[in-house]
């Protein structure tokens, strides 16, 4: 509870000193060697971190947080050492978040990070199952949204991803990124009018030079090409540009 406490108050030497606190008084106490890893993680020193994980696994190999965070650990000290800079998870990263997730199958943060790796190593359709699987534990993440569109698209399911954004807005407040994501899926759809009314409830959130182009590019295609040409260059003048 102690380590807990410091690692929230963004303590993470003492965080640490706490859990090895714990572990000298309980060497086989296998939720804090995986509390321990995921602070060293922080303080970025993955070897350690991984040492911790797989100690956890040693003394509880059903632990499915300890696959996890190994398995995120090692994909960080990979992407790390990787000088081509693909950063493409190998299979041993996803088999660990694989495991993790027969664990605990219940777990959403667990099939959206799983849903991530698949992503980066270009499996979209295992990755967009893994989304949905995220989604229907967590119809609120919006970050498993964000990449289940990604990855629909990326399969040019534009349709796909517009259901599944339509879903989300229709679950969840108003958010302006899910709003330009839907906007530029039913652009590449051909659905310019849609795409348009998109952009703007997005830009009524959320000035964003992207919507502004995603504005742009739909009254092009409905040739207002004037207004169009007019909302690209506003672009430029929008915070973030």
């Amino acid at each position: 509870a102690l380590g807990r406490a410091l690692k929230q108050a963004q303590d993470l030497e003492g965080a640490a000193v706490a859990y090895r606190c714990a572990i000298e008084l309980q060497p086989a106490y296998a939720d804090a060697h995986v509390s321990l890893g995921i602070v060293l993680k922080a303080m970025g020193d993955l070897d350690a971190a991984i040492n911790c994980h797989e100690l956890a696994l040693a003394f509880n190999p059903q632990l499915a947080v300890a696959h996890a965070n190994l398995a995120i650990a090692r994909g960080l000290r990979a992407a790390m050492l990787d000088e081509a800079g693909s950063c493409v998870p190998d299979e041993a990263h996803i088999e660990g978040l694989q495991r993790a997730v027969a664990l605990d199958p219940h777990d959403p943060e667990l099939h959206r990070n799983l849903g991530l790796l698949l992503q980066r190593a270009g499996r979209h359709e295992a990755a967009a199952l893994a989304f949905n699987d995220a989604l229907t534990r967590d119809p609120s993440d919006l970050q498993a949204c964000l990449a289940l569109g990604n990855s629909l698209v990326a399969l040019g399911g534009f349709e796909l991803a517009r259901q599944g954004y339509e879903k989300w807005l229709g679950l969840n407040r108003g958010n302006a990124e899910v709003m330009r994501a839907l906007a530029s899926a039913l652009a590449r759809n051909g659905e310019a009018d849609a795409a348009l009314g998109w952009a703007e409830k997005s830009l009524e959130l959320e000035p964003h030079p992207v919507t502004e182009l995603e504005a742009g590019s739909a009254l092009i295609q409905l040739r207002r090409v004037p207004e169009g040409l007019a909302r690209c260059r506003r672009a430029l003048d929008t915070p973030g540009a």
